[in-house]
């Protein structure tokens, strides 16, 4: 008989990291969120800027709102943005409103457009260093955008136009991806930060894009697969062939910023000592 498989302590920490959602980040910067410390406008300024913001969001709180009210949404938006520059939270939200506009995910200065505003909103907020606090504001404006890119991202991983067409903008963000592997991987690395900034619906897609998660996987599987065919030839079970299957199972989303806790997940490293 086969002896059984048996995991270090240390083994079993590597396999633990490497389904925790934020096994990518370093522990040692866990993100820190404390009131009044925020790279944004000041306090005294930011009830009337939100006021201003959702004044010109408003309209597109329906579920198909018209095209007029999203140009009139985009205008407002813009005009907020030009005079209080520093404001992620407009970047941000425009960001959104360009993805409300017919042929989105197909015109090339409408992405243009998605990508540079979510990449402005998380470059005005992000704190200065790693050990830096971040504002709740701030915090709520980072799981939002990193968020949005990861789903762009992600979806562009499984959809053969965007993965033609992103490649083509001029966005450093994108650096040299190319194929959907990369694309995931980018997505991944934005759900991760989305997850430490209170996101809980992007921490859970970090697992499932993560690829070091998926090599695991597939590193245990192989394994039992070895074990459990060694288990049955040596008790003659005649060559029987053993299928060892694990899934990573995630509830259907189709956008997983408007579906905050809908995802369910279930990881399937769960291992036993015996076969």
């Amino acid at each position: 008989m086969s002896s059984a498989t048996r995991l270090s302590s240390n083994d079993r920490a590597v396999l633990g990291a490497l389904f925790d959602p934020e096994a990518s980040l370093d522990r040692g910067n866990t993100t820190n969120i404390q009131q009044n410390n925020t790279k944004s406008p000041s306090t005294s300024i930011l009830d009337e800027l939100i006021a201003a913001e959702q004044q010109a969001i408003r309209p597109l709180n329906i579920s198909d709102p018209s095209q007029t009210d999203v140009v009139a949404a985009i205008t407002q938006l813009t005009a907020l943005i030009a005079a209080n520059p520093s404001y992620s939270s407009a970047y941000n939200n425009r960001a959104q409103t360009y993805r409300l506009l017919r042929n989105s995910d197909s015109d090339p200065s409408i992405l243009h457009n998605v990508l540079s505003d979510l990449n402005k909103a998380i470059s005005l907020s992000t704190p200065t260093s790693q050990l830096s606090p971040a504002s709740p504001y701030d915090a709520r404006v980072l799981a939002s955008a990193h968020t949005h890119r990861g789903y762009l991202l992600l979806r562009a991983s499984t959809s053969p136009s965007l993965l033609t067409l992103l490649p083509s903008l001029d966005v450093p963000l994108l650096g040299n991806a190319r194929t959907p592997s990369q694309f995931e991987e980018l997505a991944s690395a934005d759900f991760a930060v989305a997850g430490r900034y209170g996101n809980k619906t992007a921490r859970d897609l970090a697992v499932k894009t993560n690829p070091y998660a998926k090599l695991c996987g597939q590193i245990v599987r192989e394994a039992l697969q070895r074990e459990i065919t060694a288990y049955y030839e040596g008790n003659g079970g005649y060559g029987l062939a053993v299928e060892v299957t694990m899934e990573v199972r995630i509830g259907a989303v189709e956008d997983p910023a408007e579906a905050e806790g809908s995802i369910s997940l279930e990881d399937g490293c769960g291992l036993t000592s015996e076969p």
